[in-house]
C-alpha cells in the first residue's frame, strides 16, 4: 500500500425527510385524476353514431371489398376504445382517451366525428367563441372609461 492513500470507503447516507406530509402522502396527485367526470351527451352519442355507421359499412363491404371493410372495423375498434376510456367517467378515463388517439393514424382519426375531436383536444373545456371573446374585452373597457 501507498503511503499517504486512505483505502477506507465512505459510506454515504440517504436520509429522506418525513417532516411534511408531502414526501409521505401521494394522495393529492392520484385523487383528482379518479374524481367524477361527466362526457357531454353529444359526444358519446357522436361516437355511437360513427360505431352503427362503420359497422354498417363494413357489413355492406363484407362481400364487395376487403380493403373497405377492414378500415370500417379498424376505426369501429378505435372508436369503441376511446368510448371505453370515457365511460369511465374520471378524469384519469379522459387523459388515457387523449393519450390513445394520439397513438392512432391520421386515416383513423379523420373518420372520428368532429365533436369527439375537439372534446379531446380540448381537455373537456368548451370551445370559446371569438365574438363572445370580443364582447368580453368590450365589456372591460366599458367598465374602465364608464363613458358608454
Amino acid at each position: 500500500m501507498r503511503e499517504g492513500i486512505d483505502t477506507k470507503v465512505t459510506k454515504i447516507k440517504f436520509n429522506q425527510q418525513n417532516g411534511t406530509d408531502r414526501d409521505t402522502d401521494f394522495a393529492a396527485d392520484i385523487e383528482p385524476l379518479y374524481k367524477g367526470f361527466k362526457v357531454p351527451t353529444n359526444v358519446m352519442s357522436a361516437i355511437n353514431a360513427s360505431i352503427d355507421l362503420y359497422n354498417k359499412a363494413a357489413d355492406f363491404n363484407d362481400t364487395r371489398d376487403d380493403t373497405e371493410a377492414s378500415m370500417a372495423l379498424t376505426i369501429v375498434n378505435a372508436l369503441e376504445t376511446i368510448k371505453d376510456c370515457l365511460s369511465q367517467g374520471t378524469y384519469e378515463g379522459l387523459k388515457q382517451a387523449q393519450i390513445k388517439i394520439t397513438t392512432f393514424m391520421n386515416p383513423i382519426t379523420s373518420n372520428f366525428p368532429p365533436e369527439v375531436l375537439d372534446f379531446l383536444y380540448k381537455s373537456g373545456r368548451q370551445p370559446m367563441n371569438l365574438k363572445d371573446v370580443f364582447y368580453d374585452v368590450w365589456d372591460k373597457k366599458k367598465q374602465k372609461n364608464n363613458k358608454y
